[in-house]
């Protein structure tokens, strides 16, 4: 009997296990080898992805931004930030102190507004603080969410 600990995921992992018969003079008469099916490990780490994108205009000059944030991973987060940037504005950040895992969470971010008919770059970790499964979903640009004032 053998254990195996300690096998880092994401992975697959097989055992080959050679059987020997040897005669009574101790010389191999026969060898089989045998190999067992896959034993997948899953990536155990979170993973965050922005998914949406809403913003309301306040009195003033000032827009309140939410953006759902999901931890689509197997585990839960420390703290990261969430920044969004927009052609002509200063980018606006907050921190989320932890996720926990297939957990979404709205982060509420104030700021200037984003001018209607321009983009919204939203990042969540941007300093790559979480090690995450997948470090290419991190990112979503969308269509400002403000609409012209009506006159």
């Amino acid at each position: 009997r053998k254990s195996l600990g300690k096998l880092v995921g994401p992975g697959a992992y097989r055992a080959r296990i050679t059987f020997r018969w040897r005669s009574a003079a101790g010389r191999i008469v026969r060898v089989v080898r045998r190999t067992t099916p896959a034993c997948r490990q899953p990536d155990l780490r979170p993973n965050l992805v922005p998914v949406q994108v809403t913003a309301d205009q306040t009195a003033g000059d000032q827009a309140v931004y939410s953006v759902v944030v999901r931890n689509t991973g197997r585990s839960a987060t420390g703290p990261f930030t969430t920044r969004l940037t927009s052609p002509g504005l200063s980018p606006i950040s907050d921190s989320v102190p932890e996720l926990a895992a297939k957990t979404r969470t709205v982060v509420l971010q104030q700021g200037p507004p984003c001018t209607p008919g321009t983009t919204l770059d939203v990042t969540v970790d941007p300093a790559g603080a979480v090690d995450e499964a997948d470090e290419t979903d991190n990112a979503i640009t969308v269509a400002c969410p403000l609409t012209a004032a009506k006159g």
